[in-house]
């Protein structure tokens, strides 16, 4: 078995920021066969959350993804992971920040 130590010593939270950032503002690559990833990329729980989030919605047919309607999702899906989004302040903030991040690199 790997250990997560291990693993976590490795995993880039700022290339994980872009790569959220990227789908939280184009729902199409979920669909792009050039890339695959997957929740299990994402090793810090915010992270996943998000990822598992915005999937779904993309899943769910939305064309574009607002904070909204995260806040909604999960409000009605999952009140776990709605709180650890929303009742920290800093979180919605770095929601914000990702959704505003559409550079091209």
């Amino acid at each position: 078995m790997i250990n997560n130590k291990k693993i976590n010593a490795y995993y880039n939270r700022q290339a994980s920021c872009k790569i959220l950032s990227g789908l939280f503002n184009n729902v199409n690559l979920f669909s792009d066969e050039r890339y695959h990833i997957n929740e299990n990329d994402f090793c810090d729980k915010l992270h996943r959350t998000l990822y598992v989030c915005l999937y779904n919605l993309a899943n769910q047919g939305l064309e574009k993804i607002e904070i909204a309607d995260i806040e909604a999702y999960l409000d009605k899906n999952n009140i776990t992971a709605y709180k650890l989004l929303f009742d920290n302040e800093e979180n919605v903030e770095w929601l914000q920040l990702l959704k505003e991040d559409i550079s091209e690199n």
